[in-house]
């Protein structure tokens, strides 16, 4: 399946399964862990869609992507978009508000005066000086 298909394919119908996946040896190892620390139980975990501890039982929600390795692969390399993303949306959220600022600034120039903020935090307007 190319990466599209595979995102359009839901969860239950890819045959994903914590005993047949790098997952199992992980669960067996926490429930070892959670037996030497003399804890009477072992969560069941499931695969789901994130990482998930219902409230008020003992189970754990793996997310489904980390039963597969091609999977991971594809979860790592939206994730690496979403954060270019971010970084765009940050810049221009940034942009965007330098722009304002310039508006403002240029708005006030027309008036022939401009907000100074002082260290003290208070704010006073100046008249412009004209050259």
């Amino acid at each position: 399946l190319y990466d599209d298909e595979l995102l359009q394919t839901r969860i239950c119908d890819l045959g994903l399964r914590i005993e047949s996946s790098e997952l199992a040896s992980c669960v067996t190892q926490l429930h070892a862990e959670l037996a030497a620390l003399g804890l009477p139980f072992a969560p069941p975990c499931y695969l789901g869609d994130e990482w998930f501890t219902p409230a008020g039982m003992a189970l754990i929600a793996l997310p489904f992507y980390l039963a597969h390795p091609r999977l991971r692969q594809l979860e790592r390399r939206q994730m690496r978009e979403q954060r270019i993303r971010r970084r765009w949306d940050e810049h221009d959220v940034a942009g965007i508000a330098e722009q304002l600022e310039q508006e403002r600034i240029g708005f006030a120039g027309r008036r022939g005066k401009q907000n100074v903020i002082g260290r003290d935090g208070a704010v006073t307007r100046h008249r412009l000086a004209r050259h």
